[in-house]
């Protein structure tokens, strides 16, 4: 349903109107028109990339978690492709929302990964977060029963009183990949306590 209302907002240009649903107080509706976005943005990124001030505003006002799980993702891909680029006042302010989703106990794990994906890409250009983003993944905690945001290995024979934490496995990520670039192999050691 999604994939078919995504190419209909790609075929009859109909951004707009499908960001003005996104901004939908109705959660189900602003989920339902982001997922379609985001189809219609894989067909054809370039008039979200236009939208980029009017997206990036939706995304900082955005309480509703799906909605900022789909324009993180899009918005990181926008970044990382050069599409678009923050300025320093859109920079920071992105820069707290990400900061703020992050350290949230009631953001969705998949809202808080990508949070760390954007925080990694603002890295360079604002200061706290070259300074404090390996500290505030480290800190990161999920509440009781949501899993991790990456799953436990044993103890290693050169670390024997730490954790290892990897990036698992996931649909779309089957072999297992990094799907972050905080750290190179996308290890980080938590020490037990």
């Amino acid at each position: 349903m999604n994939r078919t209302l995504g190419r209909l907002i790609a075929r009859e240009e109909a951004w707009d109107a499908a960001m003005e649903l996104v901004r939908s107080g109705e959660e189900r509706i602003a989920f339902r028109a982001s997922w379609a976005l985001e189809w219609a943005y894989t067909l054809d990124p370039r008039p979200v990339e236009e939208r980029f001030p009017g997206f990036l505003e939706d995304l900082l006002r955005s309480d509703h978690a799906s909605v900022q799980r789909i324009y993180s993702k899009m918005l990181c891909d926008m970044m990382r492709r050069g599409a678009v680029a923050p300025d320093d006042a859109q920079a920071a302010a992105l820069a707290g929302k990400c900061g703020e989703l992050l350290l949230s106990q009631t953001a969705p794990v998949a809202v808080r990964v990508w949070q760390i994906e954007l925080l990694d890409d603002l890295r360079g250009r604002i200061g706290w977060v070259e300074e404090n983003l390996t500290d505030i993944v480290r800190e990161v905690r999920l509440p009781a029963g949501h899993g991790h945001l990456c799953p436990p290995l044993p103890p290693t024979r050169e670390h024997p009183q730490q954790k290892t934490i990897r990036k698992r496995s996931a649909p779309g990520n089957p072999n297992g990949k990094p799907l972050c670039r905080t750290n190179t192999d996308c290890t980080i050691f938590f020490s037990r306590s």
